[in-house]
């Protein structure tokens, strides 16, 4: 028997499950590594974010949690750097647009943040695929806001 099929069965968390803790602990460790301003470790760094946000670790947390995690990966925008833009556009998105499972929900100054950078990237990179992908990003989120209200 698997470790988490036998942990489930006596009722304890299985290995695969987060405590907010540790959850603390990981984004605190995000956030150091998008403070590198190094783009291949900060490209990394916010792949991980994307993929808290799209298995919904995030579920549990506070407002101010998720408000410190959008701050974070809008930041790296100042990086200027392609693959880097790319990868906040894909969390902003997904942070944004998510599934109609996920209860995340950008609100107040969040969501302002995360739209405003979407929209700087569009004016600001010099890529023609970045500025196309950022564009329709901010066109699928404002149409989701809009959807919401």
């Amino acid at each position: 028997m698997l470790r988490s099929e036998n942990a489930a069965k006596k009722g304890e968390p299985s290995s695969s499950e987060i405590d907010s803790k540790q959850l603390q602990q990981v984004v605190q460790i995000l956030a150091q590594a998008c403070e590198t301003e190094v783009p291949r470790v900060v490209e990394h760094a916010l792949d991980c974010y994307h993929k808290l946000v799209v298995y919904g670790y995030h579920d549990s947390q506070s407002e101010e949690f998720v408000e410190r995690v959008i701050k974070t990966v809008c930041q790296c925008a100042e990086l200027g750097n392609d693959a880097v833009d790319l990868q906040i556009v894909k969390v902003l998105l997904t942070a944004t647009a998510g599934s109609s499972q996920s209860v995340f929900s950008l609100q107040g100054q969040s969501l302002l943040r995360a739209i405003r950078t979407c929209y700087n990237i569009v004016l600001l990179t010099e890529s023609p695929i970045n500025k196309a992908t950022a564009k329709a990003a901010l066109t699928q989120m404002l149409s989701t806001i809009a959807t919401r209200a």
